[in-house]
């Protein structure tokens, strides 16, 4: 499963970045199972690494594989590894949290940002088909 395949949350939660030099201090970004994005204000650490986080008011921590890193200093990390069912529940009740304050997820912001881009045709009419509003009553 690729982390666009997963179902992602809106986290915004403090981490921690653990390398063989140092650690270093993170926000969460958003969260799936697959994998997270991160922003971080310093050079990061030496692999191999960890990242350490509360989700749920549970701390975790997992090993993790840098994917890439963004000009803002955003960071995308990978889970290597399959994980616990644990992080797959935890995930599940922070979105369900989430949507009952209102709040949006990430997959429903991509959808609503896509159907802005796609060019609307104009509405045509239904083609006859020989059947009257009476005949369907």
């Amino acid at each position: 499963m690729t982390r666009r395949e997963s179902v992602r949350v809106i986290l915004f939660a403090r981490g921690t970045l653990i390398g063989v030099n140092r650690s270093l201090r993170c926000a969460v970004i958003d969260l799936s199972a697959a994998g997270a994005m991160l922003t971080v204000t310093t050079p990061l650490p030496e692999p191999p690494l960890r990242l350490g986080f509360e989700i749920g008011a549970e701390k975790l921590e997992f090993p993790v594989e840098i994917q890439r890193i963004s000009p803002g200093r955003g960071v995308a990390v990978s889970f290597p590894s399959p994980h616990s069912e644990r992080l797959y529940h935890l995930i599940a009740e922070e979105q369900r949290r989430a949507l009952a304050q209102g709040r949006i997820n990430i997959s429903e912001r991509r959808a609503l940002r896509s159907s802005r881009n796609v060019r609307s045709e104009p509405a045509r009419p239904p083609a006859d088909s020989g059947s009257s509003i009476e005949e369907l009553q």
